[in-house]
């Protein structure tokens, strides 16, 4: 009898274990389906917000990424740990952050920018700590380990092995918090902490540098015409009582959406200017010239000048283009209208009051054409992680009484397009954000 009872206790306690475990698993199940909830319900939020400024999502006046914390990571499958808005920021707690690991080998790299790549500090560093457990004796029959010697937030210039010259490292961040260059934070394992907060992934990447990465984008910019009756000169296409304006876009990836394309530029790296390095990306992608390699210390008057030469002269002659950069310098002219109307580097425009430190609209020479940098700073981009991200200087070309890109633009090129900017306008990242930015200095539709 006793034996009896025994046996149906076991059994009963069995039966409430099993209980307890499903119990677990469906609780734990809901957790995870109620998060992913969360995050599409997110999601849904920010496509529809429409206060975003450069594709950082405005939470409660909190400045929150959103494309930098998308999976897959590009170019892999690897999925993010999922970040909710409120935990984005590294002040905020969050014990159940477990982000993956990516670092995209040197060797996956181009061959000409090999040399331009940051060693992978995560896996030395883990190398290092398991020569430590070794003996002298097995130490020295390994290859020596690379030096990490990387200063963060300085501009350091050094020599770097496989480059002519000296390389510059610039690893300052042009992020201006509070009318202050930011200083981005060393976390315990030496690696820089993006400004902006988490990202469900560590590692460089498939960035070239630890931390921030610097490129410089050009928004070429011009009024979309319409449609118009036979033998009827055509007009301006209006949306809204605003004129809708379209921007050049090349192409990026290889996929076949509209997503593949992006706005004209370039990462900037050894001592080349940034805006020689514009330059010479514009000629290669948009005007599919050869690259001459031209000046390499081209200043903000020299673009402006080169991009001045695009604009429809109006004289009945399209022979004098202005000045063209091939191997030569460009004769700076100080009277050109628009050499002032460059906002100045130092003069760059913080998260919360970019639209309204860049409304006002620079002056316009004779031609139609005008200039002016409109963004400084760090872009929400699907590549960033947790320790690198990317940052990038943006101007605008504007070309409001006529351009003769449709005369310079190759015939048969499928890299180049314009694209109309509108409120849904999709393209490379979050690119879309900046060439909307644009169509707001500008009065525009968007």
């Amino acid at each position: 009898m006793q034996a009896q009872i025994l046996q149906n206790l076991q059994d009963d306690m069995r039966f409430q274990k099993k209980t307890m475990r499903q119990m677990t698993d469906r609780i734990m199940e809901l957790d995870r389906t109620l998060h992913s909830s969360r995050m599409y319900l997110e999601s849904i939020s920010h496509k529809l917000d429409k206060n975003d400024v450069l594709g950082v999502s405005t939470n409660k006046g909190a400045l929150v990424h959103v494309a930098a914390r998308l999976s897959p990571y590009p170019g892999t499958s690897l999925t993010r740990f999922q970040v909710l808005d409120k935990d984005v920021a590294w002040e905020k707690t969050c014990l159940v952050y477990d982000p993956k690991t990516y670092t995209k080998p040197i060797d996956a790299f181009p061959d000409e920018e090999r040399v331009y790549v940051d060693e992978d500090i995560l896996f030395i560093t883990l190398q290092q700590q398991e020569r430590e457990l070794l003996t002298e004796e097995e130490i020295a029959v390994l290859p020596c380990l690379p030096i990490i010697n990387m200063v963060w937030n300085k501009v350091v210039t050094k020599k770097v092995q496989g480059v002519k010259g000296k390389r510059m490292f610039d690893r300052r961040s042009w992020i201006m918090l509070d009318n202050e260059m930011c200083r981005y934070k060393i976390d315990p394992l030496g690696l820089p902490l993006n400004p902006m907060g988490r990202t469900g992934l560590i590692g460089r990447g498939a960035l070239w540098q630890w931390g921030p990465n610097h490129q410089i984008l050009a928004v070429c910019t011009r009024w979309r015409r319409a449609d118009s009756a036979d033998g009827q000169p055509p007009g301006f296409l209006y949306v809204e009582g605003k004129k809708v304006m379209e921007f050049i876009a090349v192409k990026k990836g290889d996929d076949g959406d509209e997503t593949s394309f992006g706005l004209p530029g370039e990462y900037l790296h050894g001592l080349v200017s940034r805006y020689s390095t514009l330059i010479q990306a514009f000629k290669r992608d948009v005007l599919d010239e050869p690259d001459n390699q031209g000046k390499a210390n081209l200043d903000q008057g020299d673009l402006i000048q080169y991009f001045s030469q695009f604009a429809e002269l109006n004289l009945g002659s399209i022979t004098n283009l202005g000045p063209k950069i091939t191997g030569t310098s460009l004769t700076r002219s100080a009277s050109h209208p628009c050499l002032s109307s460059a906002a100045p580097a130092t003069n760059v425009p913080t998260f919360t009051t970019m639209s309204k430190s860049s409304s006002k609209k620079t002056d316009i020479d004779s031609t139609g054409f005008s200039a002016s940098q409109v963004y400084k700073g760090y872009i929400d981009d699907p590549k960033n992680t947790d320790n690198a991200w990317i940052e990038a200087e943006v101007w605008n070309f504007h070309y409001d009484a006529g351009d003769i890109y449709d005369i310079k633009l190759p015939d048969d090129s499928n890299k180049v397009m314009w694209k109309e900017i509108s409120p849904n306008v999709r393209i490379y990242g979050n690119e879309g954000v900046i060439v909307q930015e644009a169509a707001k200095i500008q009065d525009a539709y968007f």
